[in-house]
């Protein structure tokens, strides 16, 4: 296969911290543009965080809002929740809406955005499920948190699968469970599954803070909703809450987070449709930069 060389066009965004590189094909010549084929390979490249541009995944968009999103790693993703709120903002900024929607045929097949108003976008993520034994859960569900006492602290444990796997913590008192030990109890817990701790706390019935280390196509999704589901069953919060993401600690504020979030790309809504059991995100990527990159494909 003859090399390729292409200063591919590019959009840096992020929601709530997590990067996604969106390229739209459809500015590029058609006899300048990498194959599909090569798609995976040009994702690797973008999403390198020394030599690239740095990015959970890659974003491809071309005519008949075609959207493909590759990993860092250069593998297919099929639940790319949080690139598809990113790939929103620019769809809506290039003049994409249809009927206040918007609508991306993805690999999985087509997946619907509804506009709700300017830079916001509400997504259907699915019913939530138990990572033990997989079972559907709804606000009805017996209880779906085990209490466990981890150095000297008892904390709320739940594991739920929408779009991602995650592990949700609810210490006693915000602080007093790191990020680490979670981590490590999460991979102890579950050996042989990827999953995402997240820690959370309802501050109120609608609020809640939590903290997530965005590293997957729908991680930051997955959190909210995931949290939003425990804290549901648990009946600390309603159906409707707003999330607020902490990358300083769990200790912070909500008001020092509203203060930095002057986009509102760092908070999602999450909501629980009880009667369908369907759980919904809205939210909006932000923009960080744009530019070139040298792509050379071998």
């Amino acid at each position: 296969m003859a090399e390729s060389r292409v200063a591919l066009p590019f959009i840096k965004t992020q929601i709530a911290g997590n990067g996604f590189v969106i390229c739209d094909l459809s500015q590029v010549d058609a006899d300048r543009r990498p194959g599909t084929e090569r798609w995976p390979e040009a994702a690797r490249r973008l999403c390198d965080r020394r030599f690239g541009i740095g990015a959970s995944a890659a974003v491809f968009l071309a005519e008949g809002n075609s959207f493909r999103a590759f990993s860092r790693k250069g593998e297919p993703v099929r639940n790319a929740e949080d690139a598809l709120l990113c790939a929103a903002r620019y769809a809506f900024d290039s003049g994409r809406v249809k009927n206040r929607a918007i609508s991306f045929m993805t690999a999985s097949g087509e997946r619907v955005i509804d506009v709700l108003g300017a830079h916001e976008f509400r997504l259907a993520c699915g019913a939530p499920f138990s990572l033990l034994g997989g079972r559907v859960v709804t606000p009805l569900s017996a209880e779906i948190s085990e209490i466990i006492e981890h150095e000297g602290i008892r904390t709320a444990f739940s594991g739920l699968h929408v779009a991602e796997d995650v592990l949700v913590a609810f210490p006693q008192t915000l602080g007093s469970l790191g990020y680490p030990s979670l981590k490590a109890l999460a991979a102890k817990a579950f050996p042989d599954r990827r999953v995402t701790p997240v820690i959370a706390r309802a501050l109120t019935r609608d609020t809640i803070l939590a903290r997530v280390d965005p590293r997957g196509a729908a991680t930051v999704c997955a959190a909210a909703t995931g949290a939003l589901v425990a804290s549901v069953c648990a009946g600390s919060a309603d159906g409707d809450s707003m999330v607020l993401f902490d990358f300083g600690g769990v200790a912070a504020s909500p008001d020092s987070v509203l203060e930095t979030d002057r986009d509102q790309s760092r908070r999602v809504a999450v909501s629980w449709d009880t009667d369908a059991n369907e759980l919904f995100v809205t939210g909006s990527g932000g923009y960080l930069f744009e530019g070139k990159f040298d792509l050379t494909l071998s």
